[in-house]
């Protein structure tokens, strides 16, 4: 294990075209030797973008880490138990700890589930499931994952989770690389 500092320029203290001064964030990781960077070109490695997605998770959420609560496969609705402010809050957090955009589409497929030709019965059908695979690339929704098995529409949010987050966090990143 190494500890690491990692520091993020998030952006001008007051904007303008005259500001000098700069916020930043630094994060005290402890990683293992061998983590794997999101790229070759990323300075992030999965362990950091975890580390960091799981940290603002925790702060945006209030919870108490002792126990672990932040893990991969905890669902942010239903673990969790974030809401539609929460998760507006998460984003901007993320957006600012990274230097990324996520865009309510990367997110949320209203335009997908709200389609006859892609939903039938409140429930995905193939071609809809393939359209939701092909943009959300970053997430698994394989026809054995949670959602894959339900592909009730209102279940989409739902089984998002804190893995899929730091994924769509890691696909973001590897584009700025």
């Amino acid at each position: 294990m190494f500890r690491w500092l990692l520091t993020v320029l998030v952006g001008p203290a007051q904007p303008g075209p005259t500001s000098r001064a700069w916020l930043v964030t630094t994060y005290e990781l402890d990683l293992p030797a061998d983590a794997s960077l999101v790229t070759a070109k990323s300075p992030y490695s999965r362990a950091a973008v975890y580390a960091i997605v799981a940290q603002q998770v925790e702060e945006c959420l209030c919870l108490e880490t002792d126990d672990g609560e932040v893990r991969r496969l905890k669902t942010l609705i239903g673990d969790l138990g974030t809401e539609s402010i929460d998760f507006l809050d998460l984003i901007f957090r993320l957006e600012q700890a990274f230097g990324i955009e996520i865009l309510r589409e990367d997110l949320h497929a209203r335009d997908i589930l709200e389609s006859p030709t892609f939903v039938s019965g409140n429930r995905v059908n193939d071609q809809g499931l393939v359209r939701l695979q092909n943009r959300m690339q970053w997430r698994d929704l394989s026809p054995s994952s949670a959602f894959g098995v339900s592909r009730k529409t209102e279940d989409l949010d739902g089984f998002l989770t804190v893995g899929d987050l730091c994924r769509c966090v890691e696909s973001k990143v590897a584009m700025l690389a």
